[in-house]
């Protein structure tokens, strides 16, 4: 097995602590952008509830975009964590899990927010069963990486009974939603 790196010079300690310190310092601040991310998500979170009340969804899908953007940026991190060993990766993966935790949070917050003003007998447009369905796979998909991910581990009192409360809403919203219509049928 070779020593050398890809442009064939064996690197000294000083150059591999030297890289270590960089990737520690690009995973602190892609931390710091997750946390910038997460607190922009729940400004437009907020925000969505107000305009549903005004039948406006815009500000909704925004939402789920600035969310989806930080669940990316989650996953790239657990990569980055990933190659630290020791004493070193442990504060980046609890700083990261605390994050994820929150951005969980007030997704959740968001949404029951946001769903329990449609589930309240508001007119929903025509579209949206095929607008909030995937919501029911997304709430899935969390359920089942808080099962696999957080097994055992303290999540928040409120985690799960605001997943069944979330999903609860909006099979409530989907019973009175519409799908557009399919002008390619005859």
């Amino acid at each position: 097995m070779s020593l050398r790196s890809r442009s064939g010079v064996i690197p000294s300690a000083a150059q591999a602590a030297a890289a270590a310190t960089q990737r520690h310092e690009v995973v602190i601040e892609m931390l710091k952008a997750l946390d910038r991310q997460a607190r922009e998500a729940d400004r437009l979170g907020r925000l969505a509830a107000v305009e549903a009340r005004r039948d406006n969804y815009a500000v909704f899908m925004e939402f789920r975009r600035k969310v989806d953007e930080a669940r990316t940026l989650v996953v790239v991190l657990y990569e980055h964590i990933s190659v630290f060993r020791g004493a070193a990766a442990e504060p980046l993966r609890e700083e990261l899990e605390r994050l994820e935790l929150s951005l969980l949070s007030l997704t959740l917050r968001a949404g029951k927010q946001f769903f329990s003003i449609l589930a309240s007998g508001r007119a929903l447009p025509l579209g949206s069963r095929d607008l909030f369905e995937p919501e029911l796979e997304v709430l899935h998909q969390t359920r089942e990486r808080l099962r696999t991910c957080f097994e055992g581990r303290t999540i928040g009192p409120d985690l799960l009974p605001d997943l069944a409360e979330l999903q609860s809403l909006i099979e409530r919203v989907l019973t009175r939603s519409t799908s557009l219509p399919n002008f390619d049928e005859e």
